[in-house]
């Protein structure tokens, strides 16, 4: 990336959520991956959030004041009669086997390396109906368009967001400053993996990007309604789950929806990577980087960048994508990192993916990523629990 003024102070918490995020694979400077082999905890998933960079946090920050006009317009609306929602698919209350314990040979050494799942464990869960697809461009703009919400990434420069810096540096900073996510830019030659930093040659902070403009400005969603909306942060996703009368799943909901049913499986289609692909005849079962990342995608799923929902078969339980395409945020706190940091989990994977660098296709796989940044490979789907 460029270095600007404005980057002088973004990088160092860009740096941080990326080595963190997604980018998985990727190590700490001197340890493992964030949170391998830890175990998930409901501790976790039901404490308050901490951020660390909401100024005074006996105060709401204006971001956490939107959340409450949010809230206010969700109570509002009509609820559900009790009956089946739309678009939404019910798991069965009961105890479900999660994470597995498979070889996973299939990836390079530096993917094993990084993969961040828990030991096998047991979940109980009450019955709840989930979103059989990611929430799309075109349901975003329904909420945005009803309560006037302005996701993160769109949101002017806000000193609560700079913890730390002296005046002189937030005056820097305010000067500088433009709304933006962070967005993939890949470069145009061959990256060696293994090194430090080696994310920012495909990571980019792109001001003016957001929901509406995934890629910034020039680009547009004009086209792309049905395709996951991405550059929302965790917050943006529990204000929409808000107003929609839903939530967002913990990680062990998320799971359960995942596996469709099968047991210790690798994937959520079962054990082979490569399948019939459905009705389309596409050989892959998700939508995953296929070629040499991050410089060349051979488009050979049909993609480059996200699909429509929907595009891939469907799990046993007849839930799309829950492979691949974007990663969906959770409601936990990302294990591995201190409650006050304000990581949260995700889950899935993103078109991003392979066996080459970041195999988080696979359902015993989490990532941890900045509650408030933007990012165009993550999005969320919602769930309501069956009263």
């Amino acid at each position: 990336m460029k270095s600007t003024k404005q980057e002088k102070f973004l990088l160092p918490k860009l740096s941080g959520l990326a080595v963190a995020l997604l980018l998985v694979g990727c190590e700490r400077e001197g340890g493992s991956g964030a949170g391998v082999s830890a175990p998930y905890s409901d501790q976790a998933a039901s404490q308050p959030v901490v951020c660390t960079s909401c100024g005074d946090l006996g105060k709401l920050s204006p971001r956490q004041q939107a959340m409450q006009q949010v809230k206010q317009v969700a109570d509002s609306q009509p609820k559900a009669d009790g009956g089946t929602p739309e678009g939404m698919v019910l798991i069965p209350a009961g105890t479900y086997t999660l994470s597995d314990t498979v070889t996973h040979s299939t990836m390079s050494p530096l993917a094993r390396r990084g993969f961040n799942r828990p030991p096998v464990y047991t979940y109980e869960t009450e019955a709840f109906w989930i979103d059989a697809h990611e929430v799309t461009n075109a349901e975003f703009k329904q909420f945005v368009d009803a309560t006037g919400y302005v996701t993160t990434a769109e949101k002017p420069f806000d000193p609560a967001d700079f913890p730390g810096l002296s005046a002189q540096q937030l005056a820097e900073v305010r000067a500088t400053f433009k709304p933006g996510a962070v967005v993939f830019t890949p470069p145009d030659h061959a990256v060696e993996l293994d090194t430090f930093n080696q994310f920012l040659q495909w990571w980019s902070y792109v001001p003016g990007a957001s929901w509406k403009y995934p890629k910034g400005p020039g680009s547009d969603i004009a086209d792309m309604m049905d395709h996951p909306v991405v550059n929302v942060s965790w917050y943006d996703a529990k204000a929409y789950a808000e107003w929609a009368g839903k939530q967002l799943p913990n990680t062990h909901q998320w799971e359960i929806a995942a596996r469709g049913g099968l047991v210790g499986k690798e994937f959520v289609w079962g054990e082979a990577q490569l399948g019939k692909g459905g009705e389309s005849g596409r050989e892959y079962q998700a939508n995953i980087w296929q070629g040499e990342f991050p410089q060349a995608n051979n488009k050979a799923d049909g993609f480059v960048s996200t699909a429509p929902v929907g595009s891939f078969p469907a799990n046993g339980f007849g839930i799309y994508d829950m492979a691949g395409n974007v990663w969906e945020w959770v409601d936990d706190l990302a294990p591995g990192y201190p409650a006050e940091s304000g990581y949260r989990t995700q889950r899935g994977g993103s078109y991003l993916c392979s066996d080459v660098y970041c195999a988080a296709f696979r359902p015993a796989h989490s990532a941890g990523s900045d509650a408030y940044t933007g990012l165009g490979h993550t999005g969320f789907r919602c769930i309501r629990m069956k009263q």
